[in-house]
């Protein structure tokens, strides 16, 4: 395999400590190893380097007994095929063996252990994912993972048909790496061959497809790669639905548009594809295994929020914003105004003077403690939450206005009430 560039200067990551003394180590015994992969393909990009993965000649059991020894932890993350993860000061190393598959079972494999960095490249998924560089920054290029990343292409390694029947969850990497390498529209041989092969979806778990689906949506610009998911049938195969395209384009605009406060966010974007759907926010988050966080903040945004529009009244925007939270008060904002138009519709103006109230809105800091409600002879416990909220209650409902002496006031008589129709 020969030679297709040079880092210089050499990236930080590759200069650093930690990275020569585990190279040093793997190599000391005449084995052969090399950097693969994300980290570099991500030096080209300048993406974020994270985990280091990390290619050898030398069989796992060799592998081990080089690092040990060293300031360092080893996990046998994937001991039978080839991996052990090396973690010091905080770098992850993850070191695998030169191996070939022999047989395929979806996400698992049967591998044999080799030599050949050809035959090791041919195993990978992507031309971009198949590069490896030496400890100098030579970097070896075998399917033209360069020009590949330099046209924003995202290409399998061989057939695409094969490689997606090795392993179903590469229909949907191929549309992630798109969202954060492509360029315009997908390789239409690529695309065609996801369409053709879209029931491999149904091998894989909800677990696995949220974590590809989040990623993507975690891109900065993921709009093409959606809108080929759509035209190839893979967002209506997850969802059960023809997702709302528009209203996902016009989240992106404000997200451009107001980057200073909106930072890219996966539950918010994928609330746009669903437009307010409630229903299917709720089968989705099912299906897909989401967290109890994730899968509450997808139901909370699949909400109507009509107080959250330019026609709803002062104060109940403000008792909006207080009651679900500055955060999510802006997340419904933004998609209340992407599912109306967007910035293209004639009154964005209105729009825009809700948002910039809401990014503006400081919260008034309520005036009375737990403390202050067991002077008034609540007993302790859930007594003293429930007190709590009725004068936060009345507090909201009188612009905030209340003070604690007249919340606590009016609390005091609202007891004395209370007993007297107990009584």
């Amino acid at each position: 395999m020969e030679v297709a560039y040079r880092f210089s200067p050499l990236p930080d990551w590759l200069k650093a400590e930690e990275t020569q003394l585990v190279f040093n180590k793997l190599s000391s015994g005449g084995a052969e190893v090399r950097f693969v992969g994300g980290c570099v393909r991500d030096t080209f990009t300048k993406h974020e380097i994270i985990d280091i993965d990390i290619a050898t000649t030398e069989e796992p059991n060799q592998v081990i007994s080089r690092m040990e020894g060293q300031s360092l932890r080893l996990i046998e993350t994937g001991i039978d095929h080839g991996t052990v993860t090396a973690i010091l000061n905080d770098r992850r190393y993850e070191i695998t063996t030169l191996r070939k598959d022999i047989k395929t079972y979806g996400r698992r494999a049967k591998v044999e252990f080799t030599t050949d960095w050809l035959e090791d490249a041919r195993r990978r998924d992507f031309t971009i994912n198949a590069l490896s560089c030496s400890i100098e920054g030579f970097v070896y290029d075998p399917f033209g993972g360069i020009e590949d990343l330099n046209n924003g292409r995202v290409r399998f390694v061989g057939d695409p048909g094969e490689r997606i029947d090795e392993d179903g969850l590469r229909l949907l990497r191929f549309f992630r790496f798109f969202a954060w390498y492509g360029n315009g529209c997908p390789e239409k041989e690529e695309l065609l061959v996801c369409q053709k092969k879209i029931n491999a979806l149904g091998n894989l778990s909800g677990e696995r497809i949220q974590g590809e689906l989040f990623k993507l949506l975690s891109a900065n610009n993921p709009l093409d790669s959606i809108e080929a998911m759509l035209e190839a049938g893979v967002l209506k195969k997850i969802f059960g639905i023809v997702p709302n395209s528009q209203s996902f384009s016009e989240i992106l605009k404000l997200e451009s548009y107001y980057n200073n406060f909106l930072s890219p966010d996966p539950i918010r974007r994928m609330s746009s594809l669903l437009a307010k759907d409630k229903d299917r926010a709720i089968k989705i988050s099912n299906n897909l295994k989401f967290s109890r966080i994730d899968s509450k903040k997808l139901l909370e945004l699949s909400l109507p929020a009509n107080n959250l529009k330019p026609e709803a009244n002062k104060e109940k925007i403000r008792l909006s914003i207080f009651s679900l939270g500055k955060n999510l008060a802006i997340d419904h904002i933004c998609l209340n105004w992407s599912i109306s138009g967007g910035l293209s519709i004639p009154s964005s103006g209105d729009w825009e003077s809700l948002l910039e109230y809401a990014y503006k809105w400081k919260e008034p800091i309520f005036p009375v403690s737990g403390d202050d409600v067991l002077m008034l002879g609540v007993k302790s416990g859930k007594d003293v939450g429930e007190a709590l909220e009725i004068m936060k209650e009345w507090w909201a409902n009188e612009d905030f206005s209340y003070s604690r002496e007249e919340l606590l006031k009016k609390f005091l008589s609202f007891q004395l009430d209370s007993g007297k129709q107990n009584q």
